[in-house]
């Protein structure tokens, strides 16, 4: 009787480590995708702005090509395309309700309804000129640098310090900065 008390404890147990493993691999893949996910995301928005900042001014006939030096908006004109007609592009992180997550906007002539939008926590213009130093003299902008960090939408649940699950707090982030130096801008 014995024998059958202790093998069936030895089971038991064999039963949760492999339940244990296999939750710890699921969460681990969803991590994973999830992840993933947010690489592609940062990609896109990475090729978005690098496409505009790449053809910031062309066709603009002023020197006025960058018509705000704001650290948090991004606004150029150039024309998108390809018609002729000189277009405005604004980048603008706005905070959504009851979240630490912002909206990050792609709105060409003003036209918010058709935006293109993306999640982020951090958005971060600068300006430089032509000798590497920071300036907000739009005619004067040469150098423009970018940063944001992206997140999933979805929230991971993981382990906490003491084993609890934290499903609200773990996302999962990306950080992306470059530095243009758009050809038109001369």
């Amino acid at each position: 009787m014995l024998e059958i008390a202790g093998s069936s404890i030895i089971g038991g147990l064999i039963i949760l480590m492999i339940l244990q493993a296999n939750i710890t691999i699921t969460n681990s893949v969803y991590y994973h995708t999830l992840n993933t996910v947010n690489q592609m995301n940062l990609t896109t928005i990475a090729q978005v702005i690098d496409n505009d900042l790449k053809n910031a001014g062309y066709r603009v006939s002023d020197s006025i090509k960058i018509y705000s030096t704001d650290s948090t908006n991004l606004c150029i004109r150039h024309d998108v395309d390809d018609n002729g007609i000189v277009d405005s592009v604004r980048y603008a992180a706005f905070p959504r309700r009851d979240s630490d997550i912002l909206t990050l906007k792609r709105i060409v002539n003003g036209n918010a309804a058709t935006a293109t939008e993306f999640p982020v926590t951090y958005f971060r213009v600068k300006f430089y000129d032509s000798n590497g130093r920071p300036t907000t003299y739009r005619s004067s902008v040469r150098l423009v640098k970018v940063a944001f960090t992206t997140i999933t939408e979805q929230v991971y649940a993981g382990e906490g310090e003491e084993g609890e699950e934290e499903a609200a707090t773990n996302y999962t982030p990306v950080y992306w900065e470059r530095l243009f130096r758009p050809r038109n801008l001369r």
